[in-house]
Formats: C-alpha cells, sequence, structure tokens
C-alpha cells in the first residue's frame, strides 16, 4: 500500500514539477516581452504583458491549490517514515508566487520519496 503511494505521489509531482518548469519559460518569455515593449515603447504590448503576469499568477496559485490534497498523503506516509526511524518528507505547502524557487523543495520532496521508495522491500 505504501509502495503504490508513493508511485502515485511520484507520478503526481513529475507532473507539478513539469508544470513549473513551463511557468518559468512562459515568465521569461513575458520578461522578454516586456523588455521588447519598453525599448519600443509599444503601450498595447505592455497591456499583453501585464495580463500575461495575472495569468501567470493565477496558474501558480491554481498549483498550489492542487498540492493541498498531496501534503495530506505526504503526511500519512510521515507517519509510516517515523515509526521505521526515517526523518519526515517535506511537504510542499509553500509553493508561493515563484516557480523557479518552488522547484527546490518539490525536487527535494521528489529525492525524499525515491529514496523511500528503493528502501522499501517489495
Amino acid at each position: 500500500m505504501i509502495v503504490g503511494l508513493i508511485d502515485v505521489l511520484l507520478a503526481f509531482l513529475g507532473g507539478l514539477s513539469g508544470q513549473l518548469r513551463a511557468i518559468i519559460d512562459q515568465q521569461v518569455r513575458i520578461q522578454h516581452a516586456e523588455n521588447r515593449a519598453a525599448e519600443i515603447g509599444n503601450a498595447q504590448l505592455q497591456i499583453v504583458v501585464d495580463r500575461s503576469r495575472g495569468h501567470v499568477a493565477a496558474q501558480l496559485q491554481s498549483l498550489a491549490e492542487s498540492a493541498a490534497p498531496v501534503n495530506r498523503l505526504i503526511a500519512l506516509i510521515n507517519v509510516f517514515t517515523e515509526l521505521v526511524g526515517l526523518g519526515p518528507l517535506p511537504n510542499l505547502s509553500n509553493l508561493g508566487g515563484d516557480a523557479e524557487a518552488a522547484l527546490k523543495p518539490l525536487d527535494d520532496t521528489v529525492k525524499a520519496l525515491t529514496d523511500l521508495r528503493a528502501a522499501i522491500p517489495v
């Protein structure tokens, strides 16, 4: 049962990581567009940039909300890891508004889950 939960979490976190990386790429493109709008003085392009930033912020908020149930699963797995003397897994409660900063705790969680998965005899 625990192995199944870990596999599901790893699949979800892999998808979440891909979404965060796509958002980072989108933020880079938005920054380039903003630089170009300032360079040529294009107010219409700046409006598009501002709306795009709002859209990206909404995407990040949605991703953060989607992680709430996952944090409950991580808490459940932490009960078992503590029973066998392992440290707790980091949770995803702080995805925040910065996609790049959110990758570090996500990567830490994936590594810890992968190590835990490898330690469980099948």
